[in-house]
């Protein structure tokens, strides 16, 4: 498995997205929530993502975009492990602090969800 993060991985579909929002079920661990929903293995190859800055928290979009830019590279780095236990469907990241954090908190975080996410799916 390479440890890109490719186009088919990426969630794009508004239907999916709003439909992921009001029936997935979510996992926190600060400045990130990841809120996630099972699909089926025909529509789905495995994990669809997608991340999302809030322009309310984040004024900036140059900031906005670095945040975003750091959070797939936090997962791109981590995907390997999400994809363990041969989850397919779909999963979003959202930046939920007022204020932008380095690297490695985003990291650490991205890695305590990955933790209560692997409870939560091997259920």
């Amino acid at each position: 498995m390479s440890l890109s993060l490719s186009k088919k991985d990426v969630l794009r579909k508004k239907k999916t997205i709003d439909l992921l929002f009001s029936e997935g079920a979510s996992i926190s661990s600060f400045p990130v929530r990841f809120v996630y929903m099972k699909g089926e293995k025909k529509e789905v190859s495995s994990l669809e993502v997608g991340f999302s800055v809030s322009k309310r928290n984040i004024k900036l979009a140059s900031e906005r975009n670095r945040l975003k830019r750091k959070l797939r590279e936090a997962y791109r780095l981590e995907k390997k492990r999400f994809l363990v236990n041969d989850f397919c469907g779909y999963g979003f990241f959202i930046y939920t602090s007022k204020k932008k954090k380095d690297e490695e908190k985003i990291t650490q975080a991205i890695e305590a969800i990955l933790q209560k996410w692997a409870v939560a799916t091997s259920l």
